[in-house]
């Protein structure tokens, strides 16, 4: 009976442990301070870590059905931290906002649904999940190049670039310097990102690493088709066929895109500013960005607007948001009329 009583005490010992640094993104002496600071014993703090892990992985499990993932966000303190529930298993995922946190939250959701069922192989083998990890790792490192004899080490430029390519790429919006003073090439790269954004099924915005894959695979195919026409050459994804009404979708998307972001641009463009403020900012609203370049740069803000300029761009966050097609339906005829 004691042996039982201590391996359940070690073991409620041992998820509290790392709970904490979980949610502390390893800094485990940086939450005893925090909590020193607020008046909270480090005894008391562990056991109510504890508590609220038992809590809302007793409640995952007891409501979650079988081939479904339950998700509960939380607040707890030291940044925002979510519980993923399937089968019976729990993840705790720090969401605090830091270069190597960031980029988690900027992944498929589905590929955490096959992590929590164990599916590793499944997981690590998406297309999109493995171009998202594959762009950010290129754009690091040709910034971190680009800007090496801007900073005293290759630690800090690689720090400074992976916090920004992080950041933009999962349209976190923070910044922790003023990369409009960086080279040309890095600051097009970042521009990039703004466009590709994070993958689908995430938090991210942009227009998502899945539209551009299915558009590349889609132009592979139409190339094989004009230089072989009896050739069949069907686009795949994931070992899956992409249906037409897939590509077509896609497509769409697409087209409707380029409408507003041109129809935005030019609008801005009456505000009087140059073109590389215009661009960027509707580049950074329409993608759910943040900051863009200038006058709209990441130590500057919105408010050299005029007052049309900035309901232009509070359309372009509220479409970029909730993928364009919402949006624009607001102004189809049919939408208000009752029938």
């Amino acid at each position: 009976m004691k042996q039982r009583k201590r391996r359940k005490k070690n073991k409620k010992g041992l998820v509290a442990a790392v709970a904490i640094i979980l949610i502390s993104g390893g800094d485990l002496y940086g939450v005893m301070d925090y909590l020193d600071s607020q008046g909270i014993p480090a005894k008391e703090a562990v056991g109510k870590i504890t508590d609220l892990f038992q809590k809302k992985k007793d409640v995952a499990s007891s409501t979650v059905a079988e081939g479904e993932m339950y998700v509960t966000f939380l607040d707890v303190g030291q940044g925002d931290g979510s519980f993923l529930s399937c089968g019976g298993r729990t993840m705790l995922m720090d969401c605090r906002s830091s270069q190597e946190k960031e980029l988690v939250f900027g992944v498929n959701f589905n590929a955490y649904f096959l992590l929590l069922m164990r599916k590793f192989r499944r997981a690590a083998a998406s297309e999109e999940v493995r171009g998202y990890f594959v762009v950010i790792a290129v754009a690091v490192g040709i910034i971190t190049a680009n800007i090496y004899s801007m900073y005293n080490s290759f630690g800090e430029a690689l720090r400074q670039a992976a916090f920004q390519v992080g950041s933009i790429i999962t349209t976190t919006g923070f910044s922790s310097c003023d990369f409009d003073l960086w080279p040309t090439l890095s600051k097009e790269i970042l521009v990039m990102l703004m466009f590709i954004g994070a993958c689908a099924g995430s938090t991210g915005g942009g227009i998502k690493v899945s539209r551009f894959l299915i558009l590349g695979k889609t132009l592979a195919k139409e190339l094989k088709t004009a230089l072989h026409p009896q050739v069949v050459a069907p686009a795949r994804m994931d070992g899956k066929l992409l249906n037409h009404e897939t590509i077509r979708t896609t497509n769409v998307f697409i087209a409707a895109y380029i409408f507003i972001f041109a129809a935005s641009f030019f609008l801005i463009s009456l505000n009087g500013f140059d073109m590389v403020t215009n661009f960027t900012a509707v580049a950074a609203t329409l993608n759910n960005i943040g900051p863009g370049l200038e006058m709209a740069g990441p130590m500057q803000n919105f408010g050299c607007f005029a007052d049309p300029a900035k309901l232009v761009l509070i359309f372009d966050m509220l479409a970029g948001r909730l993928e364009i097609f919402p949006m624009l339906v607001l102004f189809m005829p049919d939408t208000w009329r009752r029938f």
